[in-house]
């Protein structure tokens, strides 16, 4: 490795110039840029169980908190029955991060919450739609977890209809709003340090909790909220802590790019004051490993020519965070490509859910069209998502994709005649071609090289990469 510059708590200078750095989850320094993978249910738990070859030991990975105690418990149970299995190195291996979709908590996502808020029990969900179904609504709620009560409430009409049941309520408000629910104030510190339980007892482990929305319109009532969901995550933490063992949260902001419309620098300041109040450590209870930014509407700013502000807007956050005492990294969940170009602008981390969205979708699994069902394969260096049947003409032309090590560079014939293995051996694994692009990212910026992604994304086909 080259030589250490400088080296925080949780942000560490790899080598003189101050340009390449790696950031601390746990006990593990991670290099930066890293990918985070992110499970979002049982089958992508199995993917990057059978692709850890592929994943470099400490990475961290973004797994649901509220269905993450459901998908290890049958493993665990394996484990204790037969001795050594996967579940145990994985666990052991990577650095965890807890993570709840908050699109949740702001968008109707109707039966898609109700799942997740349900933990992805089927039983649950049965009993749920059999209470509904004889109009025994309090019933029904009382088997969501009180955190998810509000929001589940407020979509209550959207997830009747579609467990087709009689409608109950009028059609769905602004969701989000359910953050000022008074019962929140009691129900989110019970779910936080559910959650904190859970982490301590992995060796390496973080929290990026739940928060409101903030967009252009947001009143002083949800800033407010964010700040003291943030605070209440970091004292609960910090209550928690046994011995040396202490789960130190991130400082999440979740960010409509909608602050951008009309040119407005009030909105963008609002943002720069938030992370400022929320992270200089006046007491015990503003304490962080780093800062997520979970943006919303990369592709929107990019087509009304706000590229320029976005840059800026990113690069004021990394240098208020950098600049702090101590030095907080900046992680970019749900990017993918757009927080790999941000690299060039001193951030640590980016995400993506393994079938390349950068959200949970809305709505049934019947909506998706079968084509959309064997998920999208992502081509390096093309920087573009390719469906199955831009994946068949590939094929014909070029005999394979490129090669990554530890990664299939072609899909067996049966995998087109089966979506659940085409995902599960091919165009998920092959999400994880983002650790090798952030892997020469880091060599390029060690090298010295000036705007290593920008150079990157400039040979790629993704237009709106391209202009970026």
């Amino acid at each position: 490795m080259a030589e250490i510059a400088i080296q925080t708590p949780h942000l560490r200078y790899d080598n003189p110039s101050k340009t390449a750095t790696s950031f601390k989850i746990g006990n593990t320094f991670c290099p930066a840029p890293s990918y985070l993978p992110e499970i979002k249910g049982a089958e992508d738990l199995s993917v990057l169980l059978d692709n850890m070859q592929a994943i470099p030991p400490g990475n961290p990975i973004l797994i649901p908190a509220n269905r993450w105690s459901e998908l290890v418990q049958p493993l665990s149970y394996q484990l204790n029955l037969y001795g050594n299995m996967p579940i145990r190195d994985f666990i052991q291996n990577y650095s965890l991060i807890y993570y709840d979709p908050p699109e949740f908590f702001k968008g109707v996502y109707g039966e898609t919450l109700l799942e997740y808020a349900l933990s992805g029990k089927p039983n649950n969900k049965q009993n749920f739609k059999a209470k509904l179904k004889n109009k025994d609504v309090n019933g029904a709620m009382t088997l969501i977890p009180p955190f998810f009560q509000p929001f589940v409430e407020a979509q209550l009409f959207t997830i009747s209809k579609s467990l087709a049941v009689d409608p109950i309520g009028t059609r769905n408000s602004d969701v989000y709003r359910a953050w000022l629910d008074p019962r929140i104030n009691d129900f989110y510190p019970a779910y936080v340090a559910n959650n904190v339980n859970m982490a301590l007892k992995s060796p390496n482990t973080t929290i990026i909790p739940p928060v409101p929305q903030l967009r252009k319109d947001t009143p002083d009532s949800i800033k407010r909220r964010i700040l003291s969901s943030n605070a209440a995550t970091s004292r609960i933490c910090n209550d928690m802590k046994k011995d040396s063992k202490q789960v130190l949260p991130y400082f999440h902001l979740y960010i409509d790019l909608n602050i951008f419309d009309n040119d407005d620098q009030n909105n963008q300041n609002t943002v720069f004051s938030l992370l400022n109040a929320g992270i200089t450590q006046g007491n015990t209870y503003n304490n962080y490993s780093g800062v997520a930014l979970t943006l919303v509407g990369y592709e929107k700013v990019i087509e009304s020519y706000r590229s320029t502000q976005l840059r800026n807007f990113i690069s004021e956050i990394v240098n208020i965070c950098h600049e702090k005492t101590p030095s907080l990294p900046v992680v970019l969940p749900r990017s993918s490509w757009y927080g790999l170009y941000f690299a060039d602008y001193g951030i640590q981390a980016f995400s993506s859910l393994l079938n390349g969205n950068l959200k949970y979708s809305q709505g049934s699994g019947g909506t998706i069209s079968p084509n959309n069902r064997f998920g999208r394969v992502p081509i390096i260096d093309l920087c573009i998502d390719a469906d199955v049947d831009y994946v068949k003409k590939h094929l014909s032309e070029l005999d394979e994709f490129p090669h990554v090590d530890g990664l299939p560079t072609i899909p067996r014939p049966e995998y087109f005649m089966d979506e659940v293995l085409y995902r599960t051996k091919f165009s998920k694994p092959l999400r994880l071609i983002h650790i090798e692009e952030a892997r020469r990212i880091r060599k390029a910026i060690l090298e010295g090289t000036i705007n290593p992604a920008k150079h990157y994304f400039s040979k790629s086909k993704n237009m709106y990469l391209q202009n970026l």
